[in-house]
């Protein structure tokens, strides 16, 4: 129940703080913090969390052109 109340936890906060920081930052460090409460190591976790919320961002903002959150350095 505790880790099911977490990852609840971090997507609250995801939407809270996806305004502030932008969709590629704030997907960047949910991403990173679920995939490592699955069992990824650290490393890799931040790895696979960069990437994915770079793929997203280039499929929805790129090829889709979908209006996604800007952060503090525009994307």
């Amino acid at each position: 129940a505790r880790r099911l109340g977490a990852a609840i936890l971090v997507m609250v906060l995801y939407a809270i703080l996806l305004p502030e920081l932008g969709f590629v930052i704030a997907t960047a460090i949910a991403a990173t913090y679920l995939t490592w409460r699955l069992g990824s190591t650290p490393i890799s976790s931040v790895v696979s969390g960069g990437l994915t919320s770079v793929g997203i961002y280039a499929v929805f903002h790129l090829v889709l052109g979908l209006s996604l959150a800007r952060g503090p350095f525009g994307f």
